[in-house]
């Protein structure tokens, strides 16, 4: 998932902050003192996606409340997280970043949503730490870099993924509509590459409506755009998809289905948002099964809720829970090969240890995926599924 950037204002910021900030990318060791292995984030813990923020936050410090019962005798050493409020805002993140680097943070999770992590990828690359994030799905996060992986699908991967769907299961005698926000990299990311996988020798009658961050209204006008369509794919937020629904609902339509990608997670926990008065079957492309009966993701989800109830279990803290358990993985990894693990080793010695571990290590019976690898360009390889959140009642 991603929040929209200004691409030279940012590339911008993260020149000064390169500038500004250039000692910290020398030899001095800001973890010389560290008594605990420090991972360190931001996302937006307040605000319109405080729901992703708050379950990578409360995830990710589950993980390390389990691990650090066993890794002093593993590793010698135990774990600290902590995460900032970027409030899914690129100019939060220079503060932060330096807060934490000068703290001592060896390892980050980048941070949620991907127009932050663009600038936290500057800052990193300058400092060489390893990212690994949970949710900035942008292809400029891994483009280009050696430091940046991702547990998540890439917004490519998930364009991909859509299209296959639509092709797969529905059929050509219906009319397709998508619906996407034109200056959000997320939404508009995924939609190209959806439609350029969709070809158009596909055969689908599309439509398409779309809308701005500053231009958001109750979408009465999309809705009735794709009125007619009986397929809608919506690769937006879920706080954008529940506005359209109920828009659609006021007038006439022949939708039957809605489908959208990461970002329609926690819509049935939306406030203020009754998804049982929308008739459409309403399912998203995901990586957690947040109903799962059986498995890790079970055991997980039974953990999640006793300490922190339903509001804010998603995929992005399933995902984040991940991330620190293959952070931990490596670090194992490498102690078992001989390499020198330290508590207080530099953020640059920690990541050649990192990089090292994550270009060839498989991991198995995790919360998002059985068998779960990264691809030389540090995206994630795992199982893709599609979870219904409300089944069709019209």
């Amino acid at each position: 998932m991603k929040t929209s950037i200004k691409v030279l204002a940012t590339a911008l910021t993260a020149s000064l902050a390169v500038t500004a900030f250039a000692a910290c990318g020398g030899n001095k060791n800001y973890a010389e003192n560290n008594e605990s292995f420090f991972i360190a984030t931001s996302g937006p813990l307040t605000g319109d996606y405080a729901k992703y923020g708050l379950g990578v936050k409360n995830s990710a410090e589950l993980a390390v409340e389990e691990i650090n019962k066993v890794a002093k005798d593993e590793l010698g050493f135990t774990f600290t997280f902590s995460m900032a409020d970027d409030k899914a805002s690129p100019d939060e993140v220079n503060s932060k970043y330096y807060n934490f680097y000068e703290k001592g943070m060896q390892v980050s999770l980048g941070t949620v949503t991907t127009g932050a992590c663009l600038e936290w990828k500057a800052l990193a690359t300058n400092d060489s730490l390893f990212c690994i994030t949970p949710s900035a799905t942008g292809d400029k996060v891994y483009s280009d870099s050696d430091i940046m992986y991702q547990m998540c699908f890439s917004d490519n991967n998930q364009g991909t993924a859509a299209a296959k769907y639509v092709k797969d299961s529905v059929s050509t005698t219906k009319k397709v509509g998508v619906f996407y926000q034109s200056d959000d990299e997320y939404s508009a990311g995924i939609y190209s590459t959806f439609t350029a996988e969709m070809g158009s020798g596909s055969g689908y009658e599309m439509a398409t409506a779309t809308f701005t961050k500053d231009s958001k209204t109750d979408f009465a006008s999309q809705a009735n755009t794709l009125k007619d369509c009986e397929f809608v794919f919506l690769p937006i937020y879920y706080s954008d998809a529940a506005t359209f629904m109920l828009a659609a609902n006021k007038i006439d339509n022949k939708i039957t289905q809605y489908y959208g990608c990461d970002g329609l997670d926690g819509i049935d926990s939306y406030e203020g948002f009754d998804i049982s008065t929308i008739p459409q079957e309403i399912s998203y492309l995901t990586h957690f099964n947040s109903s799962a009966e059986s498995g890790k993701a079970k055991e997980f989800i039974d953990k999640y809720v006793a300490k922190y109830g339903t509001d804010t279990l998603n995929q992005f803290g399933a995902s984040a829970y991940d991330c620190i358990y293959a952070i931990y993985t490596a670090l194992k990894n490498a102690k078992a090969e001989g390499k020198d693990v330290k508590v207080n080793m530099s953020a640059s010695e920690a990541c050649e240890i990192f990089k090292a571990q994550f270009s060839k290590m498989t991991v198995t019976d995790y919360v998002t995926g059985s068998t779960i690898k990264w691809n030389a360009d540090g995206t994630v390889n795992k199982p893709a599924d599609r979870v219904v959140v409300k089944a069709a009642s019209k």
